[in-house]
């Protein structure tokens, strides 16, 4: 009997192990060609775009593009969200969070929305770009302010 309660507690241990594993509140890849953002229903075709937002019980949401998770969030309530999450234009790969990316404006960059803002991680990485004309980097209020601007409903 007691080697069937040790069993019994192994099991009930690896459930809550995988419970709390699978309650992650980091971003996970976006799946280029089979992931459909959560705001446009578009897939999400271009990895240099892409943005996630995670409710503090864990579920992820994907979306093409940054204004796609600003749009979508304003449908959760605010005290469900754990964090934002964009993608860094030059390294697709990487995940920032929103309010610590740099945000930058150009009419050289299209974007699935047209918005044209990509996100970097600093301030840094904006001389790698070779834009012909010249862009001042802001912040995610300022982004936000301008989503708000260009897509009043």
């Amino acid at each position: 009997m007691k080697n069937h309660y040790t069993k019994l507690n192994s099991i009930f241990l690896l459930l809550g192990l995988m419970f709390i594993a699978a309650c992650s509140y980091e971003p996970v890849p976006i799946e280029i060609g089979k992931d459909v953002c959560e705001h446009c229903k578009m897939t999400i075709v271009d990895p240099k775009w892409g943005a996630e937002l995670i409710t503090k019980k864990g579920k992820i949401y994907k979306y093409d593009v940054i204004e796609c998770l600003i749009l979508h969030s304003k449908t959760f309530d605010k005290n469900s969200i754990h964090s934002a999450w964009t993608i860094n234009y030059l390294n697709n790969k990487q995940f920032i969070e929103v309010e610590n990316a740099i945000y930058l404006r150009n009419k050289e960059i299209s974007s699935p929305m047209g918005i044209n803002a990509i996100s970097l991680s600093n301030k840094n990485e904006i001389q790698k770009l070779n834009f012909k004309s010249s862009t001042e980097p802001f912040d995610w209020n300022k982004l936000l302010k301008i989503v708000d601007s260009e897509f009043s409903e």
